[in-house]
C-alpha cells in the first residue's frame, strides 16, 4: 500500500466539510432506497483524495463512479435541503471534486492525460442533459434557459480549468527537476575539470620534485667519488666531503617531504556539498606509502650516461 503523503491528507480533510454538507440532506431525505448508494457515492468520491498524488486514476475512477451514482439518483426533497425546490444529489458540493479528480490525473499521471479532460466534458454535457427538464430554478426563475446553460458551461469551465491547473503543476515540476539535475550536472562538471587541474598539478609537481632529487642524487655520486679520491690522498679531507653529501641528503629528503604533504592535503574542491540522492565518488588518491615508494623508485632512477662507481678493489 502505498504511503500517505501529507498534502494529500490535507486535502481529504479540507473536504471533510464539504462532505457533511452532501451527507447532511441526503440523510434528512428520509427512507428511501438511494439513500445508501447517495451515501456511499459521497464517501467514494471523498475518500481516495489520500492517494491522489500516488494513484491519480484510481482517484479519479472512484469519483466518476460516485459522480454517475448521484446523477442518477432521484432529487432531494426541499425538506431535506431547505431550498425553494428539488435538488439532484449530482448539484451537491461533493460533485466538484471531480474537478480535483481531473486535476490529479493532470498534474500526477503519466499516461493518457487527456483521457480524463475527455471524460470530464462528456460528464458536463451528460450532466446538462439530465438536468434540462426538472432544473431547480433557484437562481434565475425567470430565464430557465439560462440556468441550464450555466450549468453545461460550469461544468465544461470546471473540467478546463482543473485539466490546465494540472498540466501547469506537472510542467512546473518538470521544469524544476530539469533545473535540479541540470545544476548538479554543471556541479559534476566543475568539479571534473577541478580534479584534473590538481591532477595536472600534482604530476608536474612530482616530475619537479624527481628532476630535483635525481640532481642531488649526482651530487651526491660527484661527493662521494671526490671524498674516496681525497681520501687516499689526505684523510683528512674526507669529512668534508661527507658532509656536503650528508647536506645533499638532506635537501634531497626535505624536497620529497614536501611533495609528499602537498599530496597529502586535503581537496579543497570536494568540501562543498553534493546531490545527496546520487553522490559521486571522489577520485581515488594513491596512499602515502604508494607514493613514496614510487617516487623513491624515480629518485633512484640516474641519468643515462652515469654510471655508479664500481667499488675499488
Amino acid at each position: 500500500m502505498p504511503a500517505l503523503r501529507r498534502q494529500d491528507v490535507l486535502v481529504f480533510t479540507a473536504s471533510l466539510p464539504v462532505l457533511a454538507l452532501g451527507v447532511a440532506p441526503v440523510w434528512l431525505a428520509g427512507e428511501s432506497m438511494w439513500r445508501i448508494p447517495c451515501l456511499v457515492a459521497l464517501v467514494l468520491m471523498h475518500l481516495p483524495l489520500l492517494v491522489r498524488s500516488r494513484l491519480p486514476w484510481v482517484t479519479f475512477a472512484a469519483t466518476a463512479v460516485g459522480a454517475l451514482v448521484l446523477l442518477t439518483s432521484p432529487a432531494l426533497p426541499p425538506s431535506a435541503t431547505h431550498l425553494p425546490g428539488a435538488l439532484p444529489p449530482v448539484l451537491l458540493p461533493s460533485a466538484a471534486l471531480f474537478g480535483v479528480a481531473i486535476y490529479s490525473v493532470a498534474a500526477h499521471a503519466r499516461t493518457y492525460r487527456p483521457l480524463a479532460a475527455l471524460i470530464g466534458v462528456a460528464g458536463a454535457v451528460e450532466l446538462t442533459a439530465a438536468l434540462w427538464n426538472g432544473l431547480p430554478w433557484l437562481l434565475v426563475p425567470s430565464i430557465p434557459e439560462a440556468w441550464r446553460v450555466a450549468v453545461g458551461l460550469g461544468g465544461a469551465l470546471l473540467v478546463a480549468l482543473a485539466y490546465a491547473c494540472g498540466r501547469w503543476r506537472a510542467l512546473a515540476a518538470a521544469h524544476g527537476d530539469l533545473t535540479a539535475r541540470w545544476s548538479y550536472a554543471s556541479e559534476e562538471n566543475h568539479h571534473q575539470h577541478l580534479d584534473l587541474a590538481v591532477t595536472q598539478q600534482q604530476a608536474r609537481m612530482a616530475g619537479e620534485v624527481q628532476r630535483a632529487v635525481a640532481a642531488h642524487l649526482e651530487d651526491i655520486l660527484d661527493q662521494a667519488r671526490e671524498g674516496r679520491r681525497a681520501a687516499r690522498r689526505a684523510p683528512g679531507l674526507a669529512a668534508d666531503a661527507l658532509a656536503g653529501i650528508t647536506t645533499s641528503g638532506e635537501e634531497a629528503l626535505g624536497r620529497v617531504q614536501s611533495l609528499l604533504s602537498l599530496l597529502d592535503a586535503p581537496d579543497p574542491t570536494r568540501s562543498s556539498t553534493t546531490n545527496p540522492s546520487s553522490p559521486s565518488s571522489p577520485p581515488s588518491t594513491p596512499s602515502r606509502r604508494s607514493r613514496s615508494s614510487s617516487t623513491s623508485r624515480a629518485s633512484s632512477t640516474r641519468p643515462a650516461g652515469r654510471a655508479s662507481p664500481s667499488p675499488s678493489r
